[in-house]
């Protein structure tokens, strides 16, 4: 198996056909205006109202991992999914281009991912 740890996932984790994913049943809200960015390595954490956060993530120079969960106290921890085989697919180095109250934009190089603050949205573009 290439060298691989056979990672074991639990086994409530059901499928859902996408023609009945439904992922708003009435009680999503927008995520707003991000109030503050905090960088650790290669991850971005974006701060939210009411203690929520989104983490920005780059585990090569050719990907990014968004996650979110709405609830003030989730704990992200270093895996979180079973889509995610390996988190580290490569060398990264980022630049960020701007880190201001009205965008955040990262270049790896091969992407450049542009979060705007005011409020929250994220753009990728092709190439630097």
């Amino acid at each position: 198996m290439n060298g691989q740890a056979n990672l074991s996932y639990p086994a409530d984790i059901q499928y859902t056909p996408v023609n009945e994913f439904t992922p708003n049943q009435g009680d999503w809200t927008s995520a707003g205006p991000v109030q503050n960015v905090i960088r650790n390595g290669d991850t971005f954490t974006l701060e939210l109202a009411g203690g929520r956060r989104i983490l920005l993530s780059f585990p090569s120079m050719t990907s990014f991992r968004l996650r979110f969960n709405p609830d003030p106290a989730a704990a992200y921890g270093p895996q979180g999914s079973p889509a995610v085989v390996n988190p580290n697919l490569g060398p990264v180095s980022l630049t960020v281009t701007e880190n201001s109250p009205v965008r955040l934009i990262v270049d790896t190089g091969s992407m450049r991912v542009q979060v705007d603050r005011q409020p929250y949205r994220l753009q990728v573009f092709r190439g630097a």
